[in-house]
């Protein structure tokens, strides 16, 4: 006669969940097995209650197939009220969107897969270390120790959850320099190693990937060209010295919070940025230093002050003084002047004078028919 065993460790059953009665946080402090009996289940339940209640706590009574599982999903319950999407990063690579859902998805299986894994090796089942779930609040750490590598899951800002997100195929364009950082899984150690950085350009889109040649060929793949992942490649960030020389702004969330920040400690930011390799780049229309919801504004007391004539042409003139300046071109648009400031401004500031006359660096502007040389 066969006999029928059950696995408990896949069986649901009953847990009483404890924690912080916060809005923005979804910190655990305890999870129980609750009792079968209903009654004895009511007492307890409300004598956790009235602990969590005197540490401003709440208390969850759920179903899962075990601790960390129902830890789990009661986290989920909470995040799912808090957040919209959360930010992907496998192996120290670009962050990616995705919905809530998929990350609390993949905290769920993860965990259930540690406890699984746990048990079977008591058992004596498998060999090897199992995955390893780490994190504080909402900011988990998954490291697989297999292809996948270390997944590392936060929330979005509001800046990312806006931000628009083009298909893969459309992130890059042949001839960007973008910045490869490839991984190596050794099977012996259950290990995925990531590899140094180095800089190539984007040749082409082909077959869910890019092809992307190395600066210095022959070092990385045949012909110094190999097929790279998206979340591999992030574009080459500003360098220190691509910082505008004036004073900048810093707003958050588009709210101006600060003035007046010199452009040396906008370098020291981007210089540690770099060494963080945090993903930020330079916004080319005001060539702003924008890091997720932070924006760094060069201030230009010129494009406040320039008043730019409607319907006007302008001759453009080339020399340090107007008097003894080149005559460049004639019939320059306002639009084309506008151009010019937004390109001027990364080295000089703009001064516009009385009588219309716009100065950028060497440059100079001047109404048609409107002003006196």
């Amino acid at each position: 006669m066969s006999k029928y065993t059950v696995d408990l460790s896949k069986t649901e059953r009953a847990f009483f969940v404890v924690g912080q009665d916060d809005p923005d946080s979804d910190i655990i402090w305890h999870v129980e097995d609750a009792p079968t009996d209903p009654s004895v289940a009511q007492e307890r339940f409300d004598a956790l209650w009235n602990e969590a209640q005197d540490a401003f706590g709440v208390v969850t009574s759920l179903h899962a197939i075990s601790h960390a599982n129902a830890a789990g999903i009661a986290r989920r319950d909470r995040v799912l009220d808090l957040h919209s999407h959360y930010m992907r990063t496998r192996n120290g690579g670009i962050p990616e969107r995705i919905t809530v859902d998929a990350a609390l998805r993949e905290i769920l299986r993860a965990q259930t897969q540690v406890t699984h894994r746990g048990q079977a090796q008591s058992q004596g089942l498998v060999d090897g270390e199992p995955i390893e779930v780490t994190g504080i609040n909402q900011h988990v750490r998954i490291d697989y120790r297999d292809v996948r590598g270390t997944v590392e899951l936060r929330p979005a800002t509001k800046a990312e959850t806006d931000m628009d997100i083009k298909p893969e195929d459309e992130r890059y364009a042949p001839g960007d320099h973008v910045l490869v950082r490839s991984t190596f899984y050794l099977h012996e150690d259950r290990r995925t190693y990531v590899l140094d950085e180095y800089e190539g350009t984007v040749v082409n889109w082909c077959a869910g990937h890019y092809k992307v040649r190395a600066v210095h060929a022959g070092e990385h793949g045949e012909g110094g060209v190999r097929q790279c992942r998206v979340d591999e490649l992030r574009p080459v960030p500003p360098a220190a010295e691509d910082v505008v020389d004036v004073p900048h702004a810093l707003y958050v969330n588009g709210e101006r919070r600060r003035e007046d920040v010199s452009a040396e400690q906008i370098r020291r930011i981007v210089g540690n940025l770099r060494f963080k390799r945090v993903a930020f780049r330079q916004d080319p229309a005001d060539h702003a230093i924008v890091v997720e919801n932070r924006r760094y504004v060069p201030q230009s007391p010129a494009t406040n002050s320039v008043e730019i004539r409607e319907g006007v042409t302008y001759e453009m003139y080339r020399g340090h003084v107007l008097d003894t300046a080149t005559l460049m071109g004639t019939g320059v648009t306002a639009d084309d002047v506008r151009k010019a400031i937004a390109i001027g401004i990364r080295r000089h500031a703009t001064v516009c004078n009385a009588d219309g006359t716009i100065q950028v660096g060497g440059t100079w502007f001047v109404p048609e028919g409107g002003s006196q040389r």
